[in-house]
């Protein structure tokens, strides 16, 4: 996205809060107007008291005026600017919650397809570190921004409307300095650019660390890993070095900008005040005015870093959140969710063909039928298109041609919400939850009792472990928790199946990674709650399929071969090559 999208986007999501902007508008102006009277009336306060000491003359109600509005002039432009803060404070906290909101609905929306194509860092660095230094530039850059520029043209005017004369020195300083900052603040932006994306790269490659640190020491391969970490330390370093190099410029340059036409006002009003062409009060008031420039200008070279910091988050926010979803249901989709029990779990593809990338086909023709409460295998080589099969079956990719059928139902003709309720996936990995275990079983189920938790932990072999726990089903684990063993997080997750009584199940060879014994259990637990159930068993070894009612054999995204285990060794085939060569 380029900046001057972001900045449409901003726009328009400003739109909506068209009032309370205005209203903030309208205070601004009103503070810095009074604000930027303030050295007027000090000068005419000056004048009038250097005039009574000439003549002789004092007239303390003609002076007292002056100093009441003074004082008026200075609670008006503080409250109204107290004020203006805190509409302003109230936009942009409104925007930082929706932009929060939207990432996370985005994440629940994303495409299986945009997973995979971004590191799982990148994703949590966009919608963490991004976010927020987008939201500091929505929190507090665009209003000082807004504030200080306000400021500085009241300023102006009322640095033309005291005397022009003195007026065009700033008005010839100003513009180069405004000038300079816009040159640099552009090659700013760029560098904070690479260094939002090193900050990325960065943190997906320390995610990566964590994620595969027992095999980093099994390896003895932590140089290595090292060289290239240090490799994207030195170049988010490098980045952060290089933007803050030139950003660095910026304040000094206001600095000596304001200091020179501050030099220019003192020579020059100097010359004016002893030729008798200007009066003390107003040359007292200009240097008032030089002396406000300061703050904002330092203020506003500040702000003009932190936005385009902000501006390049923003970039990477908006580019996540423009990511490709899952399509958009129909309005005649169905999204019921089916009753366990009402439905019978026939399967079938018809024709069907997909491609993850339109030059690269991977599925052509592929047709086969499954009556409710079969067991069907899918075996092949790596590659062979097997977890591609599973993945079209639940929705999360859509088929380029065919008919997937449930029940004699096109899924394209249904929701996703309702095809992936009749479903239910226990993989490799288990799927384990930061909660007690009684949390973990129960995500299954909606609403779970208790009793229901508990049987479904006594049907699927989990009771015996949870028992020798201290807290019992009140034990808190996650995903690294050592407290389970990678077998009994295998039957947590079989025993949310049994819970959740899902239509069909798929299983990605649930026993591969397990001991011996606990293999014994998990399949005892398998084939309890695949008796009577349409059941998709993605087989790593082939002697655990050797009953399924129907085996596909897959290659080249293809089913190649398709039939029982005696009807496919029988035909002396890829299958049968296969299975003899793992006997």
């Amino acid at each position: 996205m380029k900046i001057k999208s972001l900045l449409n986007r901003m726009r328009t999501d400003l739109k909506r809060r068209g009032g309370v902007i205005f209203l903030s508008a309208v205070l601004l102006l009103v503070g810095n107007f009074c604000m930027a009277r303030v050295p007027g009336i000090s000068g005419r306060i000056t004048d009038g008291i250097v005039g009574a000491a000439q003549s002789g003359d004092w007239d303390t109600l003609k002076l007292a005026g002056p100093c009441v509005l003074l004082l008026l002039f200075y609670l008006l432009g503080n409250g109204a600017s107290i004020l203006s803060n805190m509409t302003l404070m109230h936009i942009s906290q409104g925007m930082i919650l929706k932009l929060r909101e939207r990432a996370e609905r985005k994440i629940n929306r994303l495409s299986i397809s945009c997973l995979d194509a971004h590191p799982q860092g990148d994703i949590l660095s966009r919608i963490t570190s991004d976010i927020q230094s987008f939201s500091g530039m929505l929190d507090s850059t665009i209003p000082d921004l807004f504030s200080q520029s306000v400021l500085l043209l009241a300023i102006a005017a009322g640095m033309l409307i005291t005397d022009y004369r003195l007026a065009a020195i700033y008005l010839v300083v100003l513009p180069l300095d405004f000038f300079l900052v816009r040159i640099i603040s552009g090659k700013t932006r760029k560098l904070f650019a690479i260094q939002r994306q090193a900050d990325g790269e960065l943190n997906s490659a320390l995610m990566d660390i964590m994620a595969t640190h027992a095999a980093v020491k099994v390896y003895n391969c932590e140089a290595q890993r090292g060289k290239k970490v240090n490799r994207l330390i030195k170049k988010n370093r490098d980045a952060f070095v290089f933007s803050r190099f030139y950003s660095g410029f910026l304040i000094p340059i206001s600095i000596f900008m304001n200091n020179l036409a501050y030099t220019a006002l003192c020579v020059a009003g100097g010359v004016m005040l002893l030729n008798g062409s200007l009066t003390l009060g107003t040359f007292q008031a200009f240097l008032l005015f030089g002396n406000m420039l300061q703050s904002p200008l330092q203020s506003f070279s500040t702000s003009i870093v932190n936005f385009q910091f902000g501006l390049a988050a923003g970039v990477r926010v908006y580019d996540f959140l423009d990511e490709p979803e899952e399509a958009e249901e129909s309005a005649g989709k169905t999204s019921s969710v089916p009753e366990a029990g009402k439905t019978a779990g026939a399967v079938a593809f018809s024709h069907v063909s997909f491609s993850y990338h339109p030059k690269q086909p991977l599925m052509q023709d592929v047709s086969f039928t499954v009556r409710p409460g079969e067991k069907v295998a899918i075996v092949g080589p790596s590659g062979a298109g097997k977890t591609t099969l599973v993945n079209l079956l639940m929705r999360f990719y859509d088929i380029s041609g065919g008919q997937i059928l449930l029940d004699g139902r096109d899924t394209a003709e249904m929701s996703r919400d309702e095809v992936r309720a009749r479903f239910y996936m226990v993989l490799q990995d288990s799927w384990i939850f930061t909660g007690t275990i009684a949390e973990n079983i129960a995500y299954g189920k909606e609403g779970a009792t208790r009793e229901e938790i508990e049987r479904a932990a006594r049907f699927t072999h989990c009771d015996s472990f949870i028992a020798k726990l201290p807290e019992g089903y009140d034990t808190v684990i996650s995903q690294e928790s050592p407290v389970l063993s990678a077998g009994e997080k295998q039957l947590l997750s079989i025993a949310r199946v049994a819970i959740a009584n899902p239509e069909i199940l798929i299983l990605d060879e649930a026993t591969s990674q397990v001991d011996t014994r606990t293999e014994v259990l998990i399949t005892r637990a398998m084939d309890t709650i695949t008796r009577g159930r349409t059941s998709f068993v993605i087989a790593h070894r082939l002697y655990t399929i050797r009953n399924a009612d129907k085996i596909l054999y897959m290659q080249d995204g293809d089913i190649k071969e398709m039939g029982t285990h005696r009807e496919l060794m029988a035909m002396n085939g890829r299958y049968a090559r296969m299975y003899r060569s793992m006997a």
